[in-house]
């Protein structure tokens, strides 16, 4: 079971206007692919795509009685952020929104803190929400090579027709001396890239030193 766009569009406008729904729909897509009850299990790894309400909630009983962390819904909020919440109130997709940008305007608002770059913000913001730091989310996973962060900015989402690579967009995961970076700034982006019509995230500026652009957080 998967959310249409638009009413996904507009559930984010409505439950998450804070957020550019552009941006939050990147999160989702990669996060759950627009499942409201997709369920995936941090240690070890595993991820159920459940098909209804009953079916996510039995599986997360049973992940609770066996002591495992999990995220779930569209935006895979983990379990550690459900504050008082049941996860049948986490699963519903308003509730979902809301949580999921709590949490990535939390990270945004950190990483402002160590960067007066909104862009370089934006993206640290997305392997915040990842790893809740800011590196883990630009390194590259050993499934495919590519990294979290890496994942959002090529996601192919409602009113986005997105040609531009990863290269292109996100420096390697890797330092220039072969080796892991070890601070944010190293895993910043490599470039700010030109944007079309289409670039309705708004994240990049026309000009490389254009500093009158805009992140896509609101």
């Amino acid at each position: 079971m998967s959310i249409a766009a638009t009413a996904f569009l507009a559930l984010a406008a409505q439950c998450a206007p804070n957020v550019d729904p552009d941006t939050l729909a990147r999160i989702v897509k990669t996060e759950s692919g627009f499942n409201p009850y997709a369920i995936a299990v941090v240690e070890p790894p595993d991820s159920i795509q459940a098909k209804s309400l009953d079916e996510a909630l039995a599986v997360i009983a049973d992940l609770q009685k066996r002591g495992l962390n999990y995220s779930i819904g569209l935006g895979q909020i983990n379990k550690s952020n459900f504050g008082n919440l049941t996860a049948k109130e986490v699963l519903d997709p308003c509730q979902n929104l809301k949580l999921a940008e709590r949490v990535l305007l939390d990270c945004y608002n950190r990483a402002m803190e160590e960067t007066t770059d909104q862009q370089t913000a934006l993206l640290r913001s997305f392997s915040c929400y990842y790893s809740n730091n800011f590196i883990r989310g630009f390194m590259p996973e050993k499934y495919d090579g590519k990294s979290y962060v890496q994942r959002i900015v090529a996601a192919k989402v409602p009113r986005l027709d997105h040609s531009i690579t990863d290269s292109e967009f996100i420096q390697d995961a890797k330092g220039d001396n072969n080796t892991q970076p070890t601070t944010p700034v190293e895993a910043k982006p490599k470039r700010r890239v030109t944007y079309e019509s289409w670039d309705v995230l708004k994240q990049f500026p026309v000009n490389q030193d254009d500093d009158n652009n805009q992140t896509a957080l609101n």
